[in-house]
């Protein structure tokens, strides 16, 4: 667990901004060379590390607290202490790029984790009820499991019946890799959220996760399968970080924000920053990770609505690790020009420098001739030798 310590020394920059303690020094450590804040040695009280150059947490000094572009004591205690965790300090950088964070690894202004340090790594879904996509995106061995959903089902001719998910579970469980499958709860009203969100987690308690809307209804009826453990929820439906605290507050094991579709909604509120609202999305969803991250929630956070592979990566890079991606996004993961041209290249040469099949079979013959012409020569002088001695004798 990080420690919460205060460094009223480390001067952190950002673009236009000057933010440091209350000390002065003559000697400023340059923010394009952060390994230097470690390694000052005319001025030890900037020394921020220990020799292996790591912190257990950083103060969060806001652009609030910085009038004037210095912040005095009073205002670091009203800021108070950042906690720095192993998403957090990434995340907080992705959502304000002009500012340079040091924590735990950080190098010439980037920060890099340890092996094993995030929380179970990277899990993709896809996102999809159609068979016929399954078969295409699933044996590729990079799902996690499958996501639907009552319009996703409808889409693909299946009918939302526990009977028919039951088939449906059973073909996903086939594919490598394959663990977990999420099916949705309907129903006009609690009761009914919470009968058929009990019919779906009898499928298979362990591999089925339950989808909730972040709804009154969908908020009551995952309070009342929550006292059964067995029952996985994902509260689906998200757009606004504030819901991270529903979720958390419900212990859900999911939360899923739709980034897409959140991007669309800035467009359409005349919000958007950018032309396609993508931002707005990204931010939300960076803005939700960080949020569940200040509470120490165990929600993880399931980013759907997903339009770019791009999207995806860019998030991921922000400390982003889960996402359910419909198969035109996964089909995008593969889909670089210069990897299948350089693939295709690779093939050509393994063709050309093969024999052809005659070839081969006339070297082999060859070659077994050619074995047993020197083992008779082996053997030839050893007849003479004794034939030599035979005469001598």
């Amino acid at each position: 667990m990080a420690t919460s310590v205060s460094l009223p020394h480390l001067k952190m920059h950002t673009a236009g901004l000057s933010l440091s303690g209350s000390r002065q020094s003559p000697h400023e450590c340059t923010p394009n060379a952060v390994t230097q804040v470690h390694r000052c040695r005319q001025h030890p009280h900037r020394s921020v590390g220990n020799s292996s150059g790591r912190l257990s947490s950083l103060t969060c000094l806001g652009a609030a607290a910085v009038a004037g572009g210095s912040a005095s004591m009073a205002n670091r205690q009203r800021v108070g202490t950042w906690r720095a965790t192993p998403r957090r300090a990434q995340l907080m950088q992705a959502s304000s790029p002009g500012v340079m964070l040091m924590g735990d690894n950080v190098h010439n202004g980037r920060r890099f984790f340890n092996a094993g340090e995030q929380e179970r790594g990277l899990q993709l879904f896809l996102d999809s009820a159609d068979l016929e996509e399954w078969e295409r995106c699933l044996p590729r061995g990079i799902f996690r499991g499958v996501t639907t959903n009552p319009v996703l089902l409808e889409r693909a001719g299946v009918t939302c019946a526990p009977s028919k998910l039951k088939r449906l579970l059973k073909k996903a469980l086939d594919y490598p890799g394959v663990q977990e499958v999420m099916f949705q709860a309907w129903g006009s009203d609690v009761a009914s959220l919470v009968h058929t969100a009990r019919a779906l987690r009898d499928l298979d308690p362990a591999r089925v996760v339950v989808k909730m809307p972040l709804t009154v209804a969908g908020a009551e009826a995952a309070a009342l399968l929550k006292p059964q453990q067995e029952t996985r929820i994902c509260m689906t439906a998200c757009y606004s970080q504030q819901q991270a605290l529903i979720a958390a507050g419900l212990k859900a094991e999911y939360i899923s924000p739709y980034l897409g579709k959140m991007a669309e909604e800035a467009v359409a509120k005349g919000l958007a920053n950018g032309t396609d609202g993508s931002m707005n999305g990204r931010m939300e969803c960076i803005l939700l990770q960080t949020t569940l991250e200040g509470m120490g929630s165990s929600t993880r956070m399931l980013v759907a609505s997903v339009r770019s592979a791009v999207h995806a990566a860019d998030l991921a890079a922000a400390g982003c690790n889960t996402f359910t991606i419909p198969p035109k996004v996964c089909d995008e993961l593969f889909d670089v020009e210069a990897t299948r041209i350089a693939a295709e290249n690779f093939q050509q040469a393994a063709d050309r420098n093969q024999l052809p099949e005659k070839a081969k079979s006339k070297a082999r013959s060859s070659q077994k001739d050619l074995s047993k012409q020197k083992s008779e020569e082996l053997h030839e002088p050893q007849q003479v030798e004794q034939e030599s001695v035979a005469f001598a004798d």
